[in-house]
């Protein structure tokens, strides 16, 4: 028996997606230090404003399977460019931690998402992303979770 091919033409594009739409969201809502959103004024952290991007509740991940994955493979490229890996580490936390540090600021954040989406956007087309092209295959098959109370 054979195994499949499988081509990850549009995981590229869906993640340059959530990373472009990302800041629409924060300068919508605002940004917010210390969970995904902020319920008495409706901004958002980092995590909070990928999730909208990708169309679901801050709180809530997608329940398509590929915008599920294209938030998993966000999340470890922005915790790459950050310098963590993400093979050792849980992107999500790694990236709270991140948002949630007293000296951030909402520059911070609009900056890591520029810079992520440039390094994604300006790999060559059918290539690896960048953290891809330095960390173990494995790294990118994670899924997350949805953590309780949240």
């Amino acid at each position: 028996m054979t195994a499949p091919t499988i081509t990850p033409t549009g995981r590229p594009t869906r993640v340059a997606g959530l990373l472009a739409d990302a800041p629409a969201e924060l300068a919508v809502r605002g940004w917010h230090r210390g969970d995904h959103v902020d319920e008495a004024t409706g901004a958002v952290d980092l995590s909070g404003a990928l999730r909208l991007a990708a169309g679901v509740h801050p709180y809530d991940l997608p329940d398509d399977p590929a915008a599920l994955q294209a938030l998993c493979d966000a999340e470890d490229e922005l915790t790459f460019e950050l310098g963590g890996n993400p093979t050792s580490i849980d992107a999500g936390e790694y990236l709270a931690a991140w948002n949630d540090h007293p000296a951030r600021t909402a520059a911070d954040v609009l900056d890591l998402l520029e810079r992520t989406h440039r390094a994604i956007t300006t790999a060559t087309p059918g290539s690896m992303t960048p953290a891809e092209t330095r960390l173990p295959e494995a790294s990118f098959s994670r899924s997350i979770t949805a953590e309780p109370g949240r």
